[in-house]
């Protein structure tokens, strides 16, 4: 099983890139709303994308699970990034607070925080002997 999930979050690393990409564009690259704030609009808390590894696959389960958290099946829509069709995990927009939250929930296994994935800059190559 902790094969299955070390090759999930291989696999997941390079998904993840493009749900990053859509969320510094809602958020901007610090996590924060784009809105300045004002005594009308206090800041909104830090919100990134998560990526959620779940026991069972399905948009009904992520949507419940998220629901659980965030109070409605409306605001887990509203922060549902991505579902996975090829392993057991959704990304989405939370605060770490709500993300904290959802590694207890039941049916969740790992709650993947923020990463940055550079592209550009490959692994060292490894020369063989002989």
């Amino acid at each position: 099983m902790e094969a299955r999930i070390a090759a999930s979050l291989l696999l997941l690393c390079a998904l993840t890139a493009a749900s990053t990409a859509m969320a510094e564009g809602l958020y901007g690259k610090e996590g924060m709303a784009v809105r300045s704030a004002s005594p009308l609009h206090p800041p909104r808390p830090t919100v990134a994308v998560y990526v959620v590894f779940t026991e069972k696959l399905g948009l009904r389960v992520y949507l419940h699970i998220l629901s659980s958290v965030l109070g409605s099946e409306e605001a887990a829509e509203k922060a549902l990034v991505y579902h996975y069709k090829i392993m057991n995990a959704f990304a989405a927009r939370l605060t770490p607070k709500q993300a904290a939250l959802m590694a207890g929930q039941p049916g969740v296994i790992y709650v993947m925080p923020p990463a940055t994935i550079h592209l550009d800059n490959p692994p060292a190559t490894v020369e063989a002997e002989g």
